[in-house]
């Protein structure tokens, strides 16, 4: 089953869903007459959703099923962001639906939070900080850290964010491997074809991964485990990929290191335990949050609205 042709009037109409930075509006009110609804403002249906064309979302925001047969003539899913998570895309491959991100444009940005999140984990920067604030450093130096040199790192997906997180990492001299559901042929890092293996084999482990139900609590207790005491994580990806409850557990019981995490499962209140903990770092989500990139982020969610319907 497909979706209804498309409208052939001069001026496609594209559905605002859910809430999207002030720059991203003001471009795409500027290409399209746009629709704007609260989420779940779908349900029940209405008539003026009958010419819609194109959606324009957050990639969070959920549109399932139910929503996407609302929407005769629904061409294009267009998420202003690197994921789909919100998003039933088995059942927009069956109404012809195409779903597009800004992930090409944002890449950068989120791998050098991870780099910083490396760093800073690394070298402690939370306690280092801690320790000058309090006064500590007066009476005693502060212990050493480890260098990355010399360090393994194991990615967990290797797309737009994921190869530009290996390309920095080799650059630190890093040795590089990852894991993704299928080889990369053009990546010159090794290929690992299970997670576990993976993190056995890294003394870093960073999630470069897709969330949603796949990727639910991938990483797992028997995967922390197999991280190590030495090892750290660091999450750029979802905060569901994680079983938060283990890696606190993992923490208190010195079975990891240290976590640097720029996401977490109940975003904005996270757990405090993992919050407060003294081998964590976490930061507010805010891996593509630059002027430049939420600015090019805006026009690339337009430009695929318009290569799609124009």
């Amino acid at each position: 089953m497909t979706n209804l042709a498309a409208s052939t009037t001069t001026h496609p109409r594209v559905l605002q869903l859910g809430p999207l930075a002030p720059e991203a509006e003001a471009l795409l009110g500027d290409a399209f007459p746009v629709t704007m609804v609260e989420t779940g403002g779908l349900a029940g249906g209405r008539p003026d959703l009958a010419a819609i064309e194109g959606i324009a979302t957050n990639g969070k925001t959920v549109i399932d099923a139910a929503s996407m047969q609302l929407l005769p003539r629904l061409r294009v899913i267009s998420c202003s962001g690197a994921g789909t998570d919100g998003i039933d895309a088995a059942e927009a491959a069956r109404l012809g639906v195409k779903i597009t991100t800004t992930s090409a444009v944002l890449a950068g940005d989120v791998a050098d939070v991870t780099i910083g999140l490396l760093i800073a984990t690394a070298r402690d920067f939370r306690g280092a900080n801690r320790h000058v604030l309090d006064g500590t450093w007066r009476r005693q130096r502060y212990p050493l850290g480890r260098s990355l040199g010399d360090a393994s790192i194991g990615i967990v997906g290797l797309g737009n964010i994921g190869r530009a997180v290996a390309t920095r990492a080799a650059a630190f001299g890093m040795k590089v491997a990852y894991t993704s559901r299928r080889r990369v042929d053009t990546a010159p890092w090794d290929h690992v074809t299970d997670i576990t293996e993976l993190a056995r084999c890294s003394d870093i482990l960073v999630l470069c991964c897709p969330g949603g139900e796949a990727t639910r609590h991938l990483v797992s207790r028997d995967v922390l485990a197999a991280l190590g005491a030495g090892g750290t994580l660091i999450n750029v990806s979802r905060g569901t990929v994680v079983d938060e409850a283990a890696l606190i557990d993992a923490l208190d019981e010195g079975v990891i290191a240290a976590a640097g995490l720029d996401v977490c499962e109940n975003e904005p209140d996270p757990n405090p335990s993992l919050a407060r903990h003294p081998q964590v770092l976490l930061l507010p989500h805010i891996g593509s949050a630059t002027k430049e990139t939420r600015a090019r982020m805006a026009e690339a969610m337009v430009t695929a609205l318009r290569r799609e319907l124009t």
